[in-house]
């Protein structure tokens, strides 16, 4: 049987789970194996986040844009640093450059977005002020009070940049959503996030992974 065929492109982390059981159960696993649905729901959002991550790390693959979520953010000010800045709503994927943040634009005009500044060359940009003295504005991200923030490099003059809400598009985090709530996993992925899991489950496939050690040591 293809279950490759059956899969929709949207589906629960209980579904998946769901799932996994299914292949557990007719596979030929030890008689004391046992797993409960909701251990492997708080496993699935690990696996899905390493198989991301190991296509990312590939010369040529292209994202699928239909992982990313998109949110319309407020620009705020913060009149102790001079610097605008945005709260980012939803923890996001950890990718190499930041790709787990796709992108953050003006609302109009969202094909050109902001330059996002890699935090080993900000000193580099604020000691030569490259990009304040550019019409191209630069964001880095940075954990303040508990949120985790955008801040620009440039303030934004509101009524001729047109950004008091920008369009931030990134890659959610689903450890952190409900285990009823639908995210999209595309089919082909899907197949292989199910096999690989059971894999690892009964040790056929070896994933170096922290987080999937720390979570199954709970």
């Amino acid at each position: 049987m293809d279950y490759k065929d059956d899969y929709p492109d949207f589906i629960t982390k209980g579904e998946l789970a769901e799932q996994v059981l299914l292949f557990l159960s007719k596979g030929n696993t030890p008689n004391d194996f046992a797993i409960s649905k909701q251990e492997l729901i708080t496993l699935v959002p690990q696996v899905r986040d390493y198989l991301i991550d190991q296509a990312m790390q590939k010369k040529g693959v292209e994202l699928d844009e239909q992982l990313l979520r998109a949110f319309e953010v407020k620009v705020r000010y913060d009149k102790n640093r001079d610097v605008n800045y945005c709260v980012i709503p939803v923890p996001y994927l950890s990718l190499p450059n930041n790709m787990g943040l796709y992108s953050i634009s003006p609302m109009k005009g969202d094909n050109v977005s902001f330059i996002n500044v890699s935090p080993k060359h900000r000193s580099i940009y604020s000691g030569m002020d490259a990009l304040r003295a550019s019409s191209r504005i630069g964001y880095y991200t940075e954990n303040t009070g508990g949120h985790l923030k955008a801040i620009f490099t440039k303030k934004f003059n509101s009524v001729t940049e047109g950004c008091e809400v920008v369009l931030m598009k990134l890659i959610e985090d689903i450890r952190f959503i409900s285990d009823d709530e639908s995210i999209y996993v595309p089919s082909g992925l899907r197949f292989t996030l199910i096999t690989t899991l059971v894999g690892y489950l009964t040790g056929e496939i070896k994933i170096y992974k922290n987080r999937i050690n720390e979570v199954l040591a709970q």
